[in-house]
């Protein structure tokens, strides 16, 4: 899948803003959103994936695995 994320920035920022506390600002250079001081989400740096982090991740990629995947960098991390 081939999307430019960063073309749909003004809707992720809309969600993510709808979600009690959450603040933007830089994470290794693209617009990541926080709770607090916990990131909860940012744009990968090639602007084509959404990172979020969830402890119910496992669950999200069997439920949609052509959605919700995970890449080898994230492998090793909660």
């Amino acid at each position: 899948m081939n999307i430019d994320i960063f073309h749909h920035l003004d809707t992720i920022r809309n969600e993510a803003f709808k979600l009690p506390g959450v603040t933007e600002r830089p994470c290794y250079g693209t617009p990541g959103f926080y709770t607090g001081k916990k990131l909860f989400a940012r744009l990968s740096g090639e602007g084509n994936i959404l990172v979020i982090y969830t402890e119910e991740r496992d669950k999200w990629m069997k439920q949609d695995p052509e959605t919700f995947f995970i890449t080898s960098h994230y492998k090793n991390y909660p």
